[in-house]
């Protein structure tokens, strides 16, 4: 799924999300079971790049599936829910609820609250999470959902450039296609993500640079309520080449360390689905909180004590 974040490192993970990442298996710890995913934060999810047309109830559930060249292999179903709105501290805002499903039956639940302000971004998608507001990853003992205030690690603070920038991003925009997957068939657009970070190290006197790549064919169709994704196809590889200190000249060939293809297809979609986490008090429009707040309350009904009998 094309940015889906890890609930917890939203900082660090606006690129290869969903797909298992190259390093999370060592060669020889190959294994062919279904991975069970990290608990997915699906902000990412939503098209940020029209305005708004969801409203609280509406959800997209995708069937993800992916296999590296190291064995790792992914199997499990995200449900995007639009559970409620906000109006935090003056700011407007609406909760996003996202639901992991493993094959093995494992499920785990997150929810955030984000800016409005997302949508009036030209460059959301690697700003995103500057409009994350409150996560709620569980609750109480009480069963009262545990809101978090969602704050920025402190590494971003001291960054000179906007947090995500260092994340190279290219679109291209490919025509339309028509597209079938199990909810049914789409008029697409099709887009190609490239995405793309590189590290260079130094141990020694070698020198060596990592590379992780991306590359996502996407179809998007406005029939599709919250996310407008049908279905991506995706491919990421891991690679790396290294060279004695002074002689880039002479690095060695590029070595592919890894490689992982996958797909997401929409299994279904709809409106009026109730969110789990969000407090029951916000999981409507803010048109209806409001009105709810201005409305008058009903008066107390009084009752007249029968009278007393005269007794002789």
């Amino acid at each position: 799924m094309r940015h889906a974040v890890p609930a917890l490192a939203l900082a660090a993970a606006v690129l290869f999300l969903c797909l298992p990442v190259a390093g999370r298996a060592q060669p020889g710890a190959a294994r062919s079971q279904p991975n069970t995913p990290d608990r997915i934060n699906g902000i990412g999810l939503i098209d940020f790049g029209a305005k708004p047309t969801f409203k609280v109830g509406d959800w997209a559930k995708y069937h993800m599936s992916a296999k590296s060249a190291l064995g790792v292999v992914d199997d499990y179903n995200v449900t995007v829910l639009i559970g409620g709105e906000e109006d935090w501290w003056g700011e407007e805002g609406f909760w996003i609820e996202t639901w992991t499903e493993s094959a093995n039956g494992k499920a785990q639940a997150v929810a955030s609250l984000m800016s409005y302000d997302v949508f009036s971004d030209s460059l959301a998608l690697p700003h995103m999470q500057m409009y994350v507001r409150k996560i709620i990853n569980g609750v109480r003992e009480d069963g009262t959902p545990e809101q978090v205030v969602y704050k920025r690690p402190a590494s971003t603070l001291k960054m000179r450039e906007v947090p995500g920038s260092q994340f190279k991003l290219q679109v291209d925009t490919l025509g339309t296609e028509t597209i079938t997957v199990p909810k049914g068939t789409f008029e697409c657009r099709k887009l190609h993500f490239l995405q793309g970070r590189g590290a260079t190290g130094a141990k020694g006197d070698s020198t060596d640079y990592t590379e992780l790549r991306e590359d996502r064919n996407t179809f998007m169709s406005e029939r599709v309520p919250v996310t407008h994704i049908v279905r991506e196809d995706i491919e990421q590889t891991f690679t790396r080449k290294a060279w004695m200190v002074g002689h880039s000249q002479d690095a060695t060939p590029t070595l592919t360390l890894d490689r992982t293809l996958g797909s997401a297809q929409l299994v279904d979609s709809g409106s009026g689905l109730s969110a789990h986490l969000v407090p029951k008090e916000l999981r409507r429009s803010l048109a209806e909180q409001r009105a709810a707040a201005a409305r008058p309350p009903a008066p107390k009904k009084t009752t007249t004590a029968p009278p007393k009998k005269k007794t002789g």
